[in-house]
């Protein structure tokens, strides 16, 4: 329970800041889209989410009037072409704010797809699909691609996919096109299949972070500009059957220290080569690939970096590469709650790759300067409390006033963090004869139990006693370690700094030395001077603010 508690919190803290440009989207949307010959039997809907859903039999039609309503659109986040749809046709061109699609198996061939959507991150390839073409190109935050064994041939896909980090091309693919990878900086390790036929130009250009590469045995010629650019690039291990090479093939690729050679030095001297090519590399002949004993393959995973190292055994080339953590790679998801007033709704989404949870805020029908008189859009903490109350941890002090200027007291904070948490049930007694009002008694038997806060005197808890800003600190440190299970900043705050931090509390010294580490609480400027305010009471936006904060600090 605390882990998936933790899980909602750092997502909610990430997602925060998409929530308005959730209420600039247009409005939900729906037409036909079915090629000629199927009629309207292909249909498409954008909900008020972004979410495009495109159900049918047959193929997407390609005539321009038709799929005017879906060209270039920037409110879909995310598409799901259902099960049926057997061309896409070439229209999903320039999406700027997609994040996912998914793509059903009775595909086989993609062209032009999804070129040109800057925020893509997750995309689901059709299990049967043959070829790729023109798809996916200036997607620069694609990480990772999962190709599926079925492919047999790609061209003009992924070029600039900045973000992409790690490709094994599968078995079975023959041929690569021109500049399929060209402009992808950031790829560290590619894996070509064996059944390698041809390689097209510019197909590696400019990919700057590739250290090292394989060509399979097949392969007759590398064609010019394969590698210009490749700037990274140590190792590179070429084919007995290699007869030629292409026009500056390997131009600007000037750090290569060890070429792999499976054929023999007269093999070699037979390719013609020219004299400044790898002039200052290690020739290996008769030597296909590195031979790396022992070899650290520690693999990458949504969260943590991999590594693989190790120093080959016949000429010595030693190899340490990070593979960048890979990012998670949500589904669709499903909707635990729809929006409801002032407060968000949520969908839950699992991680193809791992499995794990991720959480999507969805928009509050009403925002909360709307619904409350007292609160400013523009005030310093309207992002504060449009958080908390969107998340349910604050309501109202009445149908129409927040009163961010009102006090907080020790009943309303601790039923804050109650909230916070999703109002566990609990059972039992506390000891204090002083808790007269209903509505906030669960909230301090839990808070008792979780050892949060204590009492004023054994046998007192004064609920209605404000909190002071150095109080809060201390609740949400006790909070974060007893309840969330997560520890204080790395390097807390010198409070010296402040011309009032002598006056912390020493009981209160350590929380707020993370608190303003963290961010979670900041001075107040007063008169050119910032000051700490230990013992100032914390206002209702106060707290709002510093909640907000704390999930921050979270991520």
């Amino acid at each position: 329970m605390k882990k998936k508690l933790l899980s909602i919190l750092l997502v909610l803290s990430l997602m925060l800041a998409l929530v308005p440009a959730a209420f600039a989207a247009e409005p939900a949307a729906s037409g036909t889209c079915g090629a000629e010959g199927d009629g309207s039997s292909v249909t498409w809907t954008i909900d008020k989410n972004g979410v495009l859903t495109v159900t049918g039999t047959g193929a997407i039609t390609s005539d321009a009037m038709q799929i005017r309503q879906l060209s270039n659109r920037s409110d879909v986040t995310s598409a799901v072409i259902g099960e049926g749809i057997t061309d896409m046709g070439a229209l999903w061109l320039d999406y700027t704010s997609l994040t996912s699609v998914s793509f059903p198996d009775t595909i086989t061939r993609l062209k032009n797809v999804c070129s040109g959507c800057p925020e893509l991150t997750s995309v689901r390839l059709p299990a049967k699909l043959e070829s790729l073409v023109g798809a996916f190109t200036g997607c620069k935050s694609l990480t990772t691609i999962a190709l599926p064994d079925t492919l047999k041939f790609i061209s003009g896909s992924f070029a600039s996919c900045e973000g992409l980090t790690e490709v094994v091309i599968p078995e079975g693919v023959t041929a690569l096109g021109e500049g399929v990878f060209d402009g992808c900086t950031n790829l560290v390790r590619l894996t070509l299949p064996s059944t390698l036929q041809g390689i097209g130009s510019f197909c590696f250009g400019e990919c700057r972070a590739l250290k090292s590469v394989s060509i399979p045995e097949g392969i007759t010629r590398l064609e010019s500009h394969l590698f210009y650019n490749c700037t990274g690039l140590e190792s590179i291990s070429l084919p007995a059957s290699l007869t030629s090479i292409g026009y500056r093939t390997f131009s600007g690729a000037r750090n290569v220290k060890v070429v792999c050679y499976a054929g023999t030095e007269e093999q070699w001297k037979a390719l013609s080569l020219s004299k400044d090519l790898f002039s200052g590399a290690k020739i290996c002949y008769e030597h296909p690939d590195h031979v790396f004993d022992p070899l650290t393959n520690t693999p990458a995973t949504c969260t943590d970096d991999g590594r693989i190292a190790g120093t080959c055994t016949v000429c010595g080339y030693s190899m340490d590469t990070v593979l960048p953590a890979y990012g998670h790679d949500w589904d669709e998801g499903k909707v635990l709650s729809e929006p409801d007033g002032l407060l968000c709704g949520f969908i839950e989404h699992t991680c193809r790759r791992c499995g794990g949870t991720g959480y999507t805020v969805l928009a509050p029908e009403v925002l909360a300067y709307e619904q409350f008189t007292d609160i400013d859009p523009n005030a310093w903490s309207y992002e504060g409390i449009q958080f908390c109350v969107m998340m349910g941890y604050m309501s109202g002090t009445g149908d129409t006033t927040f009163a961010p200027d009102g006090v907080t007291t020790r009943a309303q904070i601790v039923q804050i963090l109650y909230n916070f948490v999703g109002e566990p049930e609990v059972s039992g007694s506390t000891p204090f004869t002083d808790l007269t009002q209903d509505w906030y008694k669960d909230a301090v038997l839990w808070a008792y139990q979780t050892g949060v806060v204590a009492g004023t005197s054994a046998t007192t808890f004064s609920p209605n006693v404000p909190v002071t800003r150095e109080q809060i600190a201390v609740l949400l440190a006790e909070f974060a370690d007893k309840v969330l299970e997560v520890g204080g900043a790395e390097s807390p705050a010198d409070l010296s700094a402040y011309p009032d931090g002598a006056q912390v509390s020493s009981w209160a010294r350590d929380a707020m030395a993370d608190a303003v580490a963290l961010g979670i609480l900041n001075g107040a400027e007063i008169d050119g001077t910032v000051w700490l305010l230990p013992q100032g009471q914390a206002t209702r936006a106060e707290v709002a603010t510093l909640l907000e904060g704390f999930c921050a600090s979270l991520a």
